[in-house]
């Protein structure tokens, strides 16, 4: 008779599950879990499927890399598993049926707030790396092991003013300074945060820029998405340029006056080519704490200081984000700001009453479910047993659900 199995695997609790804290930290430094969508499967297109399992990438490896979409998979059904999850973002990549604009919503779980935008352009990772002299091949997977280093870049403005006076100087269509301040902060959540006194520059692969760039239009908020890998080795003593001067290979210079205009390449008119370098080979030296000591036996020697050079390379994909809305809920609720609606004062009193009495309306019922599940209970003389179904039954989930017709930008608004 054959041995019977023991379940052990379900005895223990995984210290690595999504969303799960550290060891000896407190729950507010749990590290961000991200889940990529498209909505409506594969409707979208294979550019834009291509574009979410690129981004995927980006966030790895605080995502769900693997997740599988349907066409028929609504927006409540992600919502639903983003708590037992531990997702903390979700964004959503749409295509509008009507005028073919790509939208992306990124919002925080469970209450919000929600940003629109519209994904003006965007390149794929394998179209960037298809413009590249030498692009990085091979090594995407083991970059992925660790976050991205979030750079941002302008998304604030310089202006001296305080909050208030520049949300009172605001015009028409421009972003206020309490939604730059708030979108500084969403973006900032997407990844763990990064302490330069403790990290390792080793554990540094690659760097997320989020750069806003100019709105001639009506100084709305434009980002620039861009992702790099990041290398690092130990600085030279002589520059790169001359570096490049190969003593067994000395090119032909009898075409040139010195070997200055070698060094400083063809932006002088001249066509030799020796000294000129690319963006994405050009390089930064930076100076960091050495890991080891100068002296292993002597622990008072102070730690060594190296130069690093780092070169980045662009991973892919790039994209070009215009914000249109800000919601405060999780896609459908209250309107903060719309780039091309601006309310009156009198129809954001009677919004802000109607916002009101759906909240009222939402309790009260939410209250009576309660009661009703608590009357069924004392009935039945159970204490939880049996009871989930009967819960499921009782409560009324869509009231935590929004319509088809909210998760399109490009639909009428109605706020």
């Amino acid at each position: 008779m054959a041995k019977k199995r023991v379940k052990k695997r379900t005895q223990t609790v995984a210290t690595n599950a999504p969303g799960a804290s550290k060891p000896g930290g407190s729950g507010s430094s749990r590290v961000p879990q991200s889940m990529v969508l498209r909505v409506g499967g594969s409707a979208v297109g294979p550019s834009i499927t291509q574009l979410v399992h690129d981004v995927r990438g980006v966030m790895s490896p605080n995502t769900a890399s693997r997740l599988k979409e349907r066409r028929t998979n609504k927006l409540r059904d992600y919502t639903a598993m983003a708590g037992p999850l531990g997702v903390t973002h979700l964004l959503l990549f749409s295509r509008s049926s009507e005028t073919g604009n790509v939208n992306l919503r990124l919002a925080l779980t469970p209450r919000g707030p929600t940003f629109y935008f519209r994904v003006e352009k965007y390149a794929l990772a394998k179209d960037v790396k298809a413009h590249q002299k030498r692009a990085k091949m091979g090594v995407e997977k083991e970059m992925r092991r660790e976050a991205p280093i979030l750079v941002l870049s302008n998304i604030v403005t310089s202006d001296k003013k305080s909050d208030k006076e520049a949300d009172g100087a605001a015009t028409e269509g421009s972003v206020p300074r309490r939604l730059e301040t708030l979108t500084t902060t969403v973006l900032q959540s997407l990844f763990p945060t990064l302490n330069p006194q403790t990290a390792s520059i080793s554990s540094m692969k690659r760097a997320l820029l989020i750069d806003r760039v100019a709105s001639p239009e009506n100084g709305g908020m434009v980002l620039d998405w861009r992702h790099y890998a990041i290398e690092t080795r130990t600085s030279k003593s002589l520059p790169r340029k001359l570096r490049r001067i190969n003593p067994d290979s000395v090119p032909n210079l009898g075409a040139l006056g010195d070997v200055s205009d070698y060094l400083l390449g063809p932006q002088d008119g001249i066509g030799s080519e020796g000294g000129f370098t690319s963006e994405e080979d050009s390089e930064n030296e930076v100076e960091v704490l050495k890991a080891a000591r100068a002296r292993k036996d002597d622990r008072r020697a102070p730690c060594l200081v190296e130069k690093k050079a780092l070169r980045l390379v662009e991973l892919g994909p790039r994209m070009r984000l215009r914000l249109l809305k800000v919601e405060e809920g999780l896609v459908g609720g209250k309107v903060m700001w719309h780039e091309y609606i601006t309310k009156g004062k009198g129809e954001v009193e009677k919004l802000e009453k109607l916002h009101r009495l759906r909240r009222e309306e939402k309790e009260r019922r939410r209250k009576e479910q309660e009661e009703n599940i608590q009357r069924k209970r004392k009935g039945k003389g159970e204490d939880g047993k049996n009871e989930d179904e009967e819960d499921e039954e009782d409560w009324d989930w869509d009231d935590d659900e929004s319509g088809d017709d909210a998760m399109d930008v490009d639909e009428d608004e109605n706020e």
